[in-house]
């Protein structure tokens, strides 16, 4: 959990999870990021990583879990249920193909329907089976089209196949046309920043350039509505359309230089925190 200006509990790599192969520690896992992340004012959580590990020197190989897709998708699973049963949105990435770090912006991954379905793809079925609320899709190309305009990936595959209810989101600045938004994708991820004291940035396609195409007909509004609907149905969901954040947790102060106590550590409880209202099943 990284927040900009707070401080959370560091938990071990996904990839030392999965090693576990333990369900019900990859949940409390999962409670404990749900947990955190709500105390912090959090809505979603960019996680967790399922691409699978091809290559032993893979750059982000720790923070997906396996080489293995039952492996992958049973952590995978386990960890979102916990994590959303505490009222945080869980989004599972990147969808498809990102399993390495050289050239992601520019590589186009060549996979076979067959190794598609069987490797890389068990993890992000179980994650939707499991309730993800969000998908994130990914930098490269996937057979030769990029993966946040793939109809096949994002309609076929995600709600044809699958049945997935929630929305979908680019990696930072993975979008590259309004017409992204017809392929399957919902929000553009991520704003081209200059110096920190510059303005915030217009959306580079899903701003203007979006609000052209809809009013030219290159974008029917419906399925401007369809991308909202799909975002607001989510939060209503998991109660975060009439329901506050909760306190930050509660920490007892310690005079600097005084260990801590030896007792075993426990994550954090937050103050009159009502309980949160827990996700239903959703494909």
């Amino acid at each position: 959990m990284r927040i900009n200006g707070a401080r959370s509990t560091a938990l071990p790599t996904p990839t030392a999870l999965a090693a576990t192969f333990d369900d019900s520690l990859a949940t409390a896992y999962g409670k404990v990021l749900g947990h955190e992340g709500r105390a912090l004012g959090q809505d979603v959580v960019l996680g967790p990583m399922v691409n699978t590990i091809r290559v032993p020197h893979g750059g982000r190989n720790f923070e997906t879990f396996s080489e293995d897709p039952l492996v992958t998708a049973r952590t995978a699973a386990a960890q979102i249920k916990g994590t959303q049963s505490q009222g945080l949105m869980a989004t599972v990435k990147h969808f498809a193909g990102n399993n390495q770090e050289s050239d992601r912006f520019t590589v186009d991954a060549t996979i076979d329907e067959q190794t598609l379905q069987e490797i890389e793809l068990p993890g992000f079925h179980s994650a939707v089976d499991a309730g993800a609320a969000a998908v994130m899709c990914s930098y490269n190309g996937v057979n030769g089209t990029h993966s946040c305009s793939n109809d096949q990936l994002l309609q076929k595959v995600l709600r044809e196949q699958w049945g997935f209810r929630g929305w979908v989101m680019s990696d930072w600045l993975a979008t590259h046309a309004p017409s992204d938004i017809t392929k399957g994708l919902d929000q553009e991820l991520g704003l081209e920043m200059g110096k920190p004291t510059d303005p915030v940035p217009d959306s580079k396609y899903f701003g203007a350039s979006l609000r052209t195409a809809l009013r030219e007909g290159a974008v029917p509004e419906a399925t401007l509505d369809r991308s909202v609907t799909r975002i607001v149905s989510q939060m209503e969901r998991f109660g975060l359309l009439d329901t506050p954040a909760p306190s930050g947790p509660c920490a007892t102060p310690r005079q600097a230089g005084t260990p801590p106590a030896a007792s075993p550590r426990t994550a954090p409880s937050c103050c009159a925190t009502p309980p949160p209202r827990a996700a239903p099943p959703c494909r």
